[in-house]
């Protein structure tokens, strides 16, 4: 141990007992060494008295004081060293234990740490599995739900088709039941009607009523739903509506005429996942300062807008094969729904032109 070292309060107590030991060992070796002085001495005593008369006798005391002082310097000598060995041999013994237990402990505290590291990381992963199997088992439950849908759409479709063959084998027997004359004459109005139809069709605006307007709203939404369903198979719930809102803004921004406050309901507040207020849009439709005629096509213009945007966003984040296949199910299936709804030509052909982007794929295309 290094002499310039410090002590520390368990070294100094130790060094104080030993200095009490030695001091203790010290007075113990005069005793012994005087008491055997005075018996030597009291054995000389007679001697010196015998011899005192020839001379020299203080001399031989002095001699004998001398040597007893030497013998005893040299033990209290061996008995100091002796101490000092046994008393350092003691504190390198204690210095090692403490050092020993130290570095027991240094490890023991380093193994824990280890230990709790690890049980952490095995709480993660295990959560990181249990996310992974709920994610997986809601997009088997939303595929489920999709087939339910599907299934059920094409049982309604399949009802409405039988529905509307008996209603057509009614009307043909009453219409043969009527008058040849009256037959004719109404089927004559009904090419009429088809004509003034196709008319309209080929203008765009004219002939386009309020009602007409609304029914175009309807499918607009009716078409985000159905494409909302399809891509939650491939997204969550929360990444579609994020999408719908966000193509809803950007479009916004840019149509303000048309769509100004159109993402927020009659109380003021958000609509959830992009939904449009038809009843806003309607207002802002109606109140342009633009002739009647050009109304409708700005409408149709913004919608489609919206649709193009959300077709481009979802490219983006599956591919250009599922964006098809999803279109091509949403073009599908809406011209069932016009024709199983009973609209005319004219509606089919202004959403089916007019609102559906060119960014998707088109039926047959």
């Amino acid at each position: 141990m290094d002499g310039d070292k410090k002590l520390s309060e368990e070294e100094e107590l130790l060094l104080k007992e030993f200095e009490e030991e030695r001091k203790k060992a010290k007075q113990e070796m005069e005793k012994e060494v005087t008491e055997e002085v005075r018996a030597e001495l009291a054995e000389e005593v007679k001697e010196v008295m015998e011899r005192e008369v020839q001379g020299g006798i203080e001399e031989e005391v002095q001699e004998k004081i001398k040597q007893h002082v030497e013998v005893r310097k040299q033990v209290e000598e061996d008995i100091r060293k002796q101490i000092e060995e046994e008393t350092k041999e003691k504190l390198r013994r204690e210095m090692e234990e403490n050092i020993r237990k130290e570095i027991e402990e240094r490890e023991r505290l380093k193994k824990e740490e280890l230990l709790q590291k690890i049980q952490t990381l095995k709480c993660i992963e295990d959560e990181k599995k249990m996310w992974a199997e709920d994610q997986e088992q809601l997009k088997e439950k939303l595929k489920e739900e999709v087939k339910q849908e599907m299934e059920q759409e094409k049982q309604k479709e399949k009802e409405s088709l039988e529905e509307a063959r008996e209603r057509m084998k009614d009307e043909l027997k009453k219409e043969i039941e009527e008058e040849r004359k009256k037959k004719k004459e109404a089927l004559l109005e009904k090419l009429k009607g088809v004509k003034k139809e196709g008319d309209a069709i080929e203008t765009g605006e004219k002939g386009l009523g309020h009602d007409d307007k609304v029914v175009i709203m309807q499918l607009f939404e009716e078409s985000q739903r159905m494409m909302s369903t399809f891509l939650v198979t491939r997204l969550n719930q929360a990444e579609v509506e994020k999408m719908y809102t966000k193509t809803l803004v950007k479009v916004a921004d840019a149509n303000p005429g048309i769509l100004k406050r159109s993402m927020y309901d009659m109380s003021g507040n958000p609509t959830k996942g992009g939904i449009l207020n038809v009843k806003r849009v309607l207002a802002n439709v109606n109140g342009l300062v633009d002739p009647e005629e050009k109304k409708g096509p700005k409408l149709f213009e913004a919608l489609r807008k919206i649709f193009d945007e959300r077709v481009i966003e979802m490219e983006i984040a599956t591919s250009t094969d599922i964006k098809n296949k999803i279109m091509s199910d949403v073009i599908n299936k809406m011209e069932k729904s016009i024709e199983r709804k009973g609209y005319g030509l004219k509606i089919k052909s202004i959403f089916m032109k007019q609102i559906i982007p060119v960014t998707s794929l088109k039926q047959g295309g």
